[in-house]
């Protein structure tokens, strides 16, 4: 084993001298064929050397010292060998086995190199026209098999790719090119449908389902991620299949951490932030899919779930608001506000109800003046349903949204103001002689907005003003004879003052705002 690692190492500083790289580099014919067995070699005696496992220590060090240095002979030769050679390489063992370790090899070092082409580059192309045979690696039998560590890497590679043939920030890539990745999404939607009814993702607990399929599923999340933002609605086709089981899988990793059912968080973790970035790509780039489903989006099990909003994690934090940030200015507001407003409707927790408004908040200010008429009733619907449930949830989500009624009223004519502010006078209700509690945080509530709208307006606020002129005097008179009950102030004994009842509580508030 000794002389075996000292050969190594001889043949490592072999190919660290400048004239056998450059033979390597521009050789042709018997010295092309030479490199090409010589690079073939590495990676299947790394293979092996990897795979030994000796009883002796001694032994067992000298093997990983072996695997080092072929490791490191590998990379150096990959990047001398020309592009053609390289990947005629990498095609052969493509066909030859395809779950070989050496393949797997290969393939990590395509996805290596590939990032350091340039899309215009002669060689960009080549690397294109491996991504339908990385696709052929892809089936059926991937979900059944005992590692997925060869159809992962074919999904890296072809991701890599994806990300040079993107090109720079704001470059449109070449249709031609994008062609072959609509093929690998359809590829992955087919592959990834099969997996959910041989793996019932939607009916398996997460921790249940096998590593290998699990590791599967966060690298094809990762693929589409890139592969969405670079076809874009060309992809939308294939969307429908993908979207169920990756939110089941996601609703399956969430209910993990929630409920503290295994210990280990690393792989819910993983699968959170894969599906996230796929997600947050189909908000961007294909929104009106999105649009379609996002009702089921915003739900408690998934992305309103505790485990992702909560995450001390500073990249899932990231993560977490860039997807609220596309799905809230991406997805157009006349689909957006209303699933909502039945989001909201539906008595989500107290966490949940301030994410709502936040990305109600994010949604109004994407809002056009010609858009905002026919919003009217939703965003009326989101911010008086959630006024209504501050009681009940005992939480403080009246500035909220107060800021998001205001943000969105800013948007409207005078006249649809006017209408406006008037459905808004009528839900708050009339002043009661015997105070209900509900009635009484409506109404603190309208003309806490009132206030508000009032200091943006200033002058333009005179014709709403004009509507409730005898409220606010009859609001004051009855906070007077509410608040000089002595009943209300004092004890039995008449010694001590006590606490307002609840539905008093709103006397001075309104007063104040008033």
């Amino acid at each position: 084993l000794r002389f075996i690692l000292h050969l190594v190492r001889t043949l490592q500083d072999c190919f660290q001298m400048s004239d056998v790289q450059k033979m390597i580099s521009k050789g042709s014919g018997e010295d092309a064929r030479c490199s090409l067995s010589l690079w073939q070699g590495s990676l299947w005696l790394r293979a092996v050397s990897d795979s030994v496992d000796c009883a002796n220590p001694e032994e067992q060090e000298l093997w990983v010292s072996i695997a080092t240095c072929l490791g490191e002979i590998r990379d150096d030769l990959q990047l001398i060998l020309p592009v053609t050679l390289f990947l005629a390489s990498v095609s052969s063992l493509l066909e030859e086995d395809k779950r070989s370790s050496t393949l797997c090899q290969a393939l990590s070092l395509v996805a290596d190199r590939v990032l350091e082409i340039h899309v215009s580059s002669p060689e960009a192309t080549l690397f294109l026209g491996l991504v339908p045979d990385l696709c052929a690696m892809l089936g059926e039998e991937s979900w059944r098999q005992e590692t997925t560590v060869p159809d992962q890497c074919a999904l890296l590679a072809i991701e890599h790719i994806g990300r040079v043939v993107s090109g720079e920030e704001g470059e449109t890539p070449d249709p031609n090119r994008v062609t072959p990745f609509v093929s690998a999404i359809d590829k992955i939607a087919t592959v990834l449908g099969k997996g959910y009814h041989v793996v019932n993702f939607g009916k398996v607990a997460f921790e249940d389902i096998p590593q290998a399929q699990r590791d599967l599923v966060s690298s094809m999340a990762l693929t589409l991620a890139t592969l969405v933002r670079l076809v874009g609605v060309r992809s939308m086709p294939y969307l429908g299949v993908i979207f169920s089981p990756l939110m089941e899988t996601l609703s399956s990793a969430n209910k993990t951490i929630d409920n503290n059912i295994s210990k280990e968080t690393a792989g819910p973790r993983d699968m959170q932030m894969a599906i996230l970035r796929a997600l947050s790509s189909i908000a961007e780039c294909v929104p009106q899919f999105l649009g379609l489903h996002i009702g089921k989006v915003m739900h408690g099990s998934l992305f309103l779930s505790r485990s992702i909003r909560n995450t001390k994690d500073p990249l899932m934090k990231q993560a977490m608001q860039n997807f609220d940030t596309a799905v809230s200015t991406k997805v157009p507001a006349r689909v957006f506000v209303p699933s909502l407003a039945k989001a909201i409707a539906s008595t989500p927790a107290v966490d949940e109800l301030h994410i709502l408004l936040q990305l109600l908040q994010m949604s109004v200010h994407t809002i056009s003046s010609r858009e905002a008429g026919a919003l009217k009733s939703s965003v009326f619907s989101c911010v008086t349903t959630a006024l209504e449930l501050e009681a009940t949830l005992k939480s403080d989500v009246r500035k909220q949204a107060t800021d998001a009624l205001v943000s969105f009223v800013l948007k409207l004519s005078e006249n649809q103001l006017r209408r406006f502010y008037s459905a808004l006078k009528e839900w708050k209700s009339e002043v009661d002689t015997e105070p209900i509690a509900s009635n009484a945080c409506r109404r603190e509530a309208f003309w806490a907005f009132s206030a508000a709208l009032a200091e943006q307006l200033q002058a333009l606020f005179l014709p709403c003003l004009s509507q409730v002129v005898d409220d606010m005097v009859r609001e004051l008179e009855h906070a007077v004879i509410v608040l000089s009950r002595t009943e209300s102030l004092r004890s039995e004994t008449g010694h001590k003052k006590q606490k307002l009842a609840a539905s008093e509580v709103a006397y001075p508030n309104c007063s104040r705002n008033i």
